[in-house]
């Protein structure tokens, strides 16, 4: 038997965290490389997990994806088989050539399955672990396969699915698919008071203090993904309400145009940012905040990472327009379930159905000691 190899390929911020997580846990011991891919800039983590004597990785690469992605979309059935049956032509394997016995992935994604089937035709067979990536490792599930381009049946018992073992998350209660027989597990969250975490975060990401303002506004990348809403006409509406002064509006990472700072609002740059590292050792200073977004989960963050429950609105039932996963079934029972967790003993979390609603809710907050805390 193989003694075991990790690889993790990491092709975004939290999938990074949780692999952290899950190697300083001990949940992925032995020795283990980790591959970025050019998905972002993951510049600061590789030059940090290069340089520094941390021991969580022996090898660091990374490699480019990105014009594979875009290609591999563009072409015909024909020409898709044809890189399932080569993929290392596309992918090349990294020159170390280790034995890999788990790969580590986000849950769906292109280049990693290309880069599995790699290593299934130099003769690996790798247990496939996913780990939390964001809101969407909840409520995603394997049927993806029937739509990426991939031939998987080609590679039989090697085949992609049928070596899927388990996903990896903070709040396994959460999950929705029941259609794919993926073992649920839990990320083992008490990684985060460990030094070498801590000391990765702060050389990795730009710390954001935690803003003086009451309410926080998160942004999505609708506009960046092609979509159109209203989020800045009900922005607007709150801060008609609350003071644009009590208000700031944390950018999405991939926002390229700042939309708010023009009309007077206060705003966060999350470039280089991460908000997962911003709460760290900070949670008990958001007690008294009221964190706001169309249906970002960044809302739920404090309480999905680190089981702390703060006040909350979601703006999902009476924003016009559409945007990524709107009507996706089992997105819309794991925003309802995280509504239900969050007010499992106080109302915390308040999705307003009218306009009416939102307005009485936060002249509510306004004169309940400008906002009141979160107990």
């Amino acid at each position: 038997m193989a003694k075991p190899r990790h690889l993790v390929i990491c092709e975004n911020n939290l999938a990074l965290v949780s692999s952290l997580l899950l190697r300083i846990g001990g949940k992925m011991s032995g020795p283990a490389d980790i591959m970025f891919t050019d998905a972002l800039d993951f510049s600061p983590a590789i030059n940090y997990l290069t340089n520094q004597d941390c021991g969580l990785f022996d090898n660091v690469w990374r490699v480019e994806t990105r014009s594979l992605v875009t290609s591999t979309i563009r072409k015909s059935r024909q020409e898709r088989r044809r890189i399932t049956l080569n993929p290392e032509a596309f992918m090349p394997i990294p020159f170390n050539r280790e034995r890999y016995t788990d790969l580590w992935l986000n849950l769906d994604s292109l280049c990693p399955k290309y880069y599995y089937y790699c290593l299934v035709n130099r003769g690996d067979r790798p247990a496939v672990h996913f780990v939390e990536e964001g809101n969407s490792s909840y409520f995603m599930d394997l049927s993806t396969l029937k739509t990426d381009c991939i031939d998987h049946d080609h590679f039989k018992e090697g085949c992609f699915k049928d070596n899927c073992k388990d996903i990896w998350l903070s709040q396994t209660k959460l999950y929705q698919p029941d259609t794919v027989a993926l073992e649920v597990r839990q990320l083992p969250k008490t990684a985060f008071d460990d030094s070498r975490l801590s000391a990765f975060m702060s050389a990795v990401f730009k710390k954001n203090d935690i803003p003086k303002q009451r309410y926080i506004f998160f942004e999505q990348c609708n506009i960046e993904d092609g979509y159109i809403t209203n989020d800045l006409e009900l922005v607007n509406e709150i801060a008609s309400i609350v003071g644009r002064e009590n208000m700031v509006i944390r950018l999405h990472p991939r926002t390229k145009e700042d939309r708010f700072k023009p009309l007077g609002y206060t705003t966060i740059c999350n470039e280089n940012s991460l908000w997962e590292a911003d709460l760290m050792g900070a949670v008990d200073q958001i007690a008294d905040k009221v964190l706001i977004s169309i249906e970002s989960t960044a809302v739920f963050t404090p309480l999905i990472m680190f089981d702390s429950p703060v006040r909350s609105v979601v703006l999902d039932k009476i924003v016009w327009g559409s945007y990524k996963n709107r009507y996706n079934k089992e997105k819309c029972a794991y925003i309802d379930a995280l509504e239900q967790l969050s007010n499992k003993t106080t109302l915390r979390c308040f999705r307003p159905s009218t306009l009416d609603e939102l307005r009485i809710y936060f002249d509510f907050l306004v004169r309940m000691n400008d906002g009141g805390s979160c107990k």
